[in-house]
């Protein structure tokens, strides 16, 4: 059985106090289901691209959306997302903290290749996770958006977690990096990213203390098991998202 995950970056910018790298796993065949079952919720809505940062906006296919429209859509998409996918997945790193803890150090990585590997450890980790890939002839692969200027390093990183811890862990295959246009399953993994980025950032202004999800956060994560942290001091932090 071959898994995929799709993922995409959010806060790779000067601004953004934290860097994130959200997405979703599944099966091939429950990506194909989606996809089939997603465009026509697309083509209910009148919309053929999602982009964070648009709907959040109200830019683009969402120009002139009122705030129930958006929700209504999040939630359609939504639907389709809990009856075909099991898992979602956020990890975010405070990019001042990393940096602060990297000088003196070989950079060995980026603040975002970061968050990938907390990513990759947390799913060794999950026990769900863990049963499913015992089975033998699982296979799985990560889908990122093309782009970033920091894609390189996570493959390098990747390739070295393979290399060091390949033979425990067989069912890693390839990564690769896709065009944000090639698949709503991508488009989605952006819509979540940019809403987990400013949730994280939302909960450091809060002291780090819980707040509810926004909205457009709480319609797209209902149903739906997440593996999501946030890291303050190269480690797990103190609160999850």
């Amino acid at each position: 059985m071959v898994l995929i995950c799709y993922l995409d970056d959010a806060g790779t910018d000067e601004i953004s106090k934290f860097v994130s790298l959200s997405g979703y796993l599944g099966t091939v065949d429950a990506w194909a289901a989606f996809e089939n079952d997603a465009t026509d919720v697309m083509a209910t809505f009148g919309t053929s691209y999602i982009r964070g940062r648009d709907l959040w906006g109200t830019r683009g296919d969402f120009e002139n959306w009122s705030m129930n429209k958006k929700i209504e859509f999040i939630v359609a998409l939504n639907n389709v997302l809990v009856k075909r996918l099991g898992l979602g997945l956020s990890f975010a790193t405070l990019k001042s903290k990393f940096d602060e803890r990297s000088k003196g150090r070989p950079r060995i990585q980026s603040a975002f290749g970061f968050s990938f590997e907390m990513l990759f450890h947390a799913l060794i980790k999950d026990e769900s996770f863990a049963k499913i890939v015992r089975e033998p002839g699982i296979n799985l692969l990560f889908k990122i958006e093309e782009g970033n200027k920091n894609n390189e390093g996570i493959l390098q990183r990747y390739e070295r977690l393979r290399r060091d811890h390949g033979d425990k862990l067989p069912f890693f295959g390839k990564m690769e990096f896709v065009k944000k246009r090639s698949s709503i399953a991508i488009q989605t993994a952006d819509l979540l990213a940019f809403l987990m980025r400013r949730h994280v950032e939302d909960m450091e202004k809060n002291g780090r203390n819980h707040i509810k999800d926004h909205p457009y956060l709480a319609a797209l994560r209902k149903n739906t098991r997440f593996l999501s942290r946030a890291s303050v001091d190269f480690e797990y932090g103190p609160f999850t998202t």
